[in-house]
């Protein structure tokens, strides 16, 4: 299983590597309007993510989300885990533990106990919602914690779309997946392939 893992991410680094800037900064827009047009109005506030360069630029997203006077948190790996801060167009910025660009804070917080949205960068997904990520293990543990008021959205491109995904017990998947050419409601999915 984990050397068909290392083979989807092998072949999807490719396929991003194959992505000229334009392209991706065209996906990147389609995929913000469609977070928008996903984004509940019930929704209280919105986890987000400091893209690394081969992810999915959501920063317009979370601007205009913060510009609507909603809240926004970004991950920092911190003691070995993802926690979750507050996020502004200023606020500082520092390299984590992992050496990911993530948001400064001494003081982490608990995400809010109300209705929220997680997005939730990939390697790959496919359509049932099952993820691959980098391999660290860092959105699964924070993932398995969070309880049923915070809906899972998984956010890429096209191309990191697969079939089916291998999967392994500790995998959490994510309920929906958002690219630039679709919504793909992965609940309704893993119904469909149970009946």
């Amino acid at each position: 299983m984990r050397a068909r893992k290392t083979q989807v991410r092998l072949l999807v680094r490719d396929r991003l590597r194959a992505m000229t800037r334009t392209d991706r900064e065209q996906a990147d827009a389609h995929i913000c309007d469609r977070l928008a047009g996903i984004a509940s109005a019930r929704v209280a506030f919105v986890v987000g993510y400091l893209a690394l360069p081969d992810e999915v630029d959501i920063g317009h997203f979370m601007k205009e989300w913060i510009a609507c006077g909603r809240r926004v948190y970004a991950p920092r790996v911190h003691a070995g885990c993802l926690a979750f801060a507050r996020w502004t167009p200023g606020s500082r910025v520092s390299r984590d533990e992992k050496g990911v660009l993530a948001p400064e804070s001494s003081e982490f917080e608990s995400l809010p106990d109300e209705q929220g949205t997680i997005l939730v960068p990939g390697r790959a997904f496919d359509a049932a919602g099952v993820r691959l990520g980098r391999g660290g293990g860092y959105y699964d543990r924070a993932l398995s914690t969070l309880g049923p008021a915070l809906a899972r959205v998984g956010v890429s491109y096209d191309c990191q779309i697969f079939e089916e995904l291998p999967r392994e017990q500790h995998d959490e998947t994510v309920e929906m997946v958002v690219t630039e050419t679709c919504v793909t409601n992965a609940a309704r999915a893993k119904k469909d392939v149970q009946r």
